[in-house]
């Protein structure tokens, strides 16, 4: 569906890496010779969606398994068969889903090297005897969504002292870890600060 500003309303959810990827997004369909309005950081899926429905956004990058979990759904290892099943959810909304790109962006859980060192932590499940005195920092949604908390709780037997609410797996979450607000950080394994600063 087109909206009657005459260009595609590309937006992007409400943390920066979404806001570049759309704007990537964007500056292609311009080169293309599309008229592009920018609607950026517009919020979570809650508002996203809906938008879309209505034909208020035409295109936002979306992250297939954490789009397929909110929708109901549940995303596998698989990303051929996470991809038709988010189709199929979007279809219910005759919101159509278009190929998948070849990169990919994870969760991830991180902390300092000095922790990371301090309690021999290389993978989730080190944390699991550490967790009980542990405050994990997240975006807002986190205690809420499958694929943070409850999913950790899930699969890891994760149970945090607690949880703060920051960005989305931004700048605001890697300060918090740096500083020692957070111990335990949700990010994004494409986060460039994971490869220049003292996290892990």
């Amino acid at each position: 569906m087109i909206t009657a500003d005459d260009g595609i309303t590309v937006a992007s959810f409400n943390f920066d890496e979404s806001q570049v990827v759309a704007e990537i997004y964007a500056q292609a369909l311009e080169e293309a010779g599309f008229t592009v309005v920018r609607l950026p950081q517009v919020g979570t899926r809650e508002l996203v969606i809906p938008a879309m429905e209505r034909g208020l956004i035409e295109v936002v990058p979306e992250y297939a398994g954490s789009a397929v979990s909110f929708l109901g759904g549940t995303p596998t290892a698989d990303a051929a068969r996470t991809h038709d099943e988010l189709n199929d959810l979007f279809g219910e909304r005759s919101i159509d889903v278009l190929a998948a790109a070849r990169a990919q962006n994870h969760n991830a859980l991180v902390v300092s090297q000095e922790v990371a060192d301090a309690l021999s932590l290389r993978r989730i499940s080190d944390l699991v005897p550490h967790a009980a005195s542990m405050t994990l920092g997240g975006p807002s949604e986190c205690p809420d969504r499958d694929l943070c908390l409850p999913g950790l709780e899930d699969t890891y037997g994760l149970r945090f002292d607690s949880f703060l609410p920051l960005d989305g797996g931004g700048s605001l979450t890697a300060e918090a870890i740096e500083r020692g607000t957070v111990d335990v950080g949700v990010m994004f394994t494409t986060d460039g600060v994971l490869d220049e600063g003292n996290l892990v």
